[in-house]
């Protein structure tokens, strides 16, 4: 198999009375589970078991052949797939696949395709199976996932008709935007204006092969725009591929607020203080908050720099603050900070949280030490593996993805349990699960808070009538296919009329 590696209003913040709630989930309920994020068998405590899931769409783009079915490691993920048409993501872990494409109702022994395909953790990937019958192959297309400029997309060409030659897209009376794209290679990322456009796709001697009209690219989307069929019988087309990359935290959390917003919730970790009102550069935000709890997040204006003030309960700024810090946050991202210390030793930690889209089937998670006494600990599996170690007061970990699912979590310091309980933890979720209170007055105990980061999406663009959905959610499940419209094609976030040039 070959593959393409390409290069890949502002508000004021007024007063927010009482608007705090506790998202505690006090895990102290004693038990054991042995279990295991995202693998089966034994697994020692060193293993990497929390790696995110990498994810992979199926395009048929092999003009003549039949429609096929799929197989990853010998078991039926997409059935019944037509040309020019593709499936959503389907999640795979890490590693090595063997991957077989058959035509629809037959086995393994009429593979089309037999190949082996490598796939990193966390990454997207377009599989294509290519070029006319008698010469049928897979080519595998990194998608790249780094975040997108507000108001742009990221967009590419792949070429993948067999007898158009070099090919070029311009804008409709305007500028070349990619040129010289020769078959089966892919152009270089482009970050584009988001809103309509009209594309001519020219051949040889800036001959228009096709003329695209309305275009429509969506803030933070990456498009993936494929060209398919052949010159020949005029079966050339284009297939718009969206996938969801950048998503304002204002949408990914359902909060009020405008797109370049940051969004911010606070949680009161100091064991021993009394309630406390926030302000944000001067203004209040929230009013009696009290420990072990945490705010529901709010839409901050855009800005480089924020101040935080903690004052005690019915205080003012300036009226012997409790805390004051500076907070340097960005633009559509949503931030966490978490009050610690002792009353006489407070301190603000501020952490971005990972919003990105995760694959289907999978959490993120990650742990903040707030307890002032409890030292160095470490978060395990009950009887399995350490997700996090050597985790020291104010350390915030990096986020790891698991499978969602119900497990029993065990904080240790020195080999001994001081904490266990279940978690369960849900697809598209993140969680923040922070150690708060005092081990010297057995106080200790852990709050969950969560933030919807949606799943990765990469939704069938082509029209309705061709039916492709997602991937099983298990190895008994298949997903149908149904063929391909000639000359029109519907990408995920809008309309694309496309006109043959003969």
């Amino acid at each position: 198999m070959s593959g393409s590696n390409e290069p890949m209003g502002a508000r004021k913040v007024s007063g927010m009375k009482a608007i705090w709630r506790s998202l505690a989930v006090l895990l102290l309920v004693a038990g054991t589970l042995s279990i295991v994020f995202g693998r089966t068998g034994s697994v020692s405590a060193q293993d990497d078991v929390t790696e995110a899931d990498a994810t992979v769409r199926v395009v048929h783009a092999s003009p003549g052949s039949p429609n096929v079915d799929v197989l990853v490691d010998g078991q039926p993920v997409v059935q019944d797939l037509a040309f020019g048409a593709a499936t959503e993501y389907l999640p795979l872990k890490g590693g090595d696949h063997k991957v077989q494409v058959v035509p629809t109702g037959q086995n393994a022994d009429a593979a089309l395709i037999d190949t082996d395909f490598s796939v990193d953790s966390g990454k997207a990937y377009i599989f294509a199976a290519v070029n006319r019958l008698n010469e049928i192959e897979g080519e595998v297309y990194d998608v790249k996932l780094d975040s997108i400029d507000s108001g742009k997309a990221r967009v590419r060409v792949i070429h993948l008709s067999p007898d158009a030659g070099d090919v070029s897209v311009s804008v409709t009376g305007g500028d070349e935007l990619w040129g010289g794209v020769s078959y089966r290679d892919a152009s270089d990322y482009k970050d584009l204006d988001a809103g309509s456009y009209s594309l001519d796709v020219k051949g040889e001697g800036d001959r228009v092969l096709m003329s695209a009209q309305n275009l429509t690219l969506e803030d933070g989307y990456d498009y993936d725009i494929l060209a398919l069929g052949q010159i020949a019988d005029q079966s050339f087309t284009l297939l718009p591929l969206s996938t969801q990359v950048s998503t304002p935290c204002t949408t990914s959390l359902g909060i009020d607020g405008s797109a370049d917003d940051t969004c911010l919730r606070v949680v009161h970790a100091a064991p021993g203080g009394s309630e406390v009102d926030v302000y944000l550069n001067d203004s209040p935000i929230i009013q009696g908050l009290s420990f072990g709890t945490g705010t529901d997040f709010i839409a901050v204006p855009k800005g480089d720099e924020h101040k935080l003030q903690v004052v005690a309960a019915g205080g003012t700024p300036g009226d012997g603050n409790l805390l004051e810090s500076d907070l340097d946050v960005d633009s559509r991202a949503a931030y966490e900070v978490v009050v610690t210390g002792n009353p006489d030793d407070l301190k603000a930690t501020t952490a971005k949280l990972d919003l990105s889209p995760l694959a289907d089937g999978q959490s993120r998670v990650r742990v903040v030490h707030a307890s002032p006494d409890a030292g160095s600990v470490d978060v395990a599996v009950a009887e399995g593996p350490t997700l996090f170690k050597g985790v020291e007061f104010r350390d915030v970990t990096d986020y790891s993805s698991v499978d969602s699912g119900t497990y029993t979590v065990q904080v240790k310091k020195n080999d001994s349990v001081v904490i266990t309980g279940d978690l369960t933890l849900e697809a598209g979720m993140v969680y923040d699960v922070v150690a708060v209170g005092r081990a010297d007055d057995n106080t200790l105990s852990l709050l969950v808070l969560t933030a919807n980061a949606q799943v990765r999406t990469g939704a069938v663009a082509t029209p309705e009538t061709q039916g492709t959905s997602a991937v099983p959610t298990s190895e008994s499940q298949v997903v149908d296919g149904t063929a391909a419209a000639e000359q029109t094609v519907v990408p995920t976030a809008g309309t694309i009329d496309v006109t043959p040039t003969t």
